[in-house]
């Protein structure tokens, strides 16, 4: 059973029912509440820290000790998983600034996963498909506690780190002909959409951009809110 778990030979396209991805949704919205009552407790946001930190130690283990598909797939370049290591990083550095600005990435990039996953060709159990929920559970609760407490972002940082991040992942997409952040091809789930190439990296930039501001001000503006006629 461990041996099949950590098995490195795919089965084919992981099939996602209507019904699982219902349950997953559902798992989802029931962790994101569950940060936000924690959100006050530094205890509750250790755990997320140290989950966050496990999944990255088991999923990037794996890839690198099997070497499957580890240059197109198995780098940390998607958007979920610089979330990951940039809110673990920051939280030991102390760079709260840029942790805001990672807790707000990794808020969008798990529930964009959980309402278009995209799971790697394995039947379950595998570490990839478990990672795939665990890691973006884990991610939306950590990010969820982060972006409901004051934050020193502005707009001007959320455009500069994202165009910054952006950049770097195309031009590692170029190098290393690769698809890490959806910026060269877009997911299956979406590829009626039309854009090619450059054009898809500009667009995911764009309304990245733009999801990230506005959920900021949100968060913000609705925090406020709750404390005021909820706190006292």
């Amino acid at each position: 059973m461990f041996e099949y778990f950590f098995r490195s030979i795919p089965d084919g396209p992981f099939h996602v029912s209507p019904r699982l991805q219902m349950g997953i949704v559902c798992l989802m919205l029931l962790t994101v509440l569950t940060a936000f009552i924690l959100r006050r407790s530094e205890k509750a946001f250790k755990i997320g820290i140290y989950l966050l930190t496990l999944q990255l130690f088991m999923l990037n283990s794996w890839y690198i000790v099997t070497q499957y598909e580890y240059i197109q797939g198995g780098l940390p370049l998607y958007h979920c998983r610089i979330a990951m290591f940039g809110i673990v990083i920051c939280y030991f550095l102390g760079k709260e600034k840029l942790m805001d600005y990672f807790g707000l990435l990794g808020f969008i990039g798990a529930a964009t996963a959980f309402g278009i996953p995209a799971f790697d060709p394995f039947s379950f159990p595998h570490i990839t498909n478990f990672s795939f929920v665990f890691g973006h559970l884990c991610l939306i609760y950590t990010s969820t506690i982060i972006i409901t407490q004051r934050s020193e972002l502005s707009v001007k940082n959320i455009v500069r780190y994202t165009i910054d991040m952006n950049l770097a992942i195309f031009i590692a997409d170029i190098i290393l002909n690769a698809n890490y952040g959806f910026l060269t091809e877009l997911p299956a789930a979406v590829s009626f959409l039309p854009f090619k190439g450059l054009q898809i990296a500009i667009v995911i930039t764009t309304a990245l951009t733009i999801v990230m501001t506005i959920l900021h001000f949100l968060t913000l503006h609705l925090t406020d809110w709750y404390h005021e006629h909820f706190s006292k």
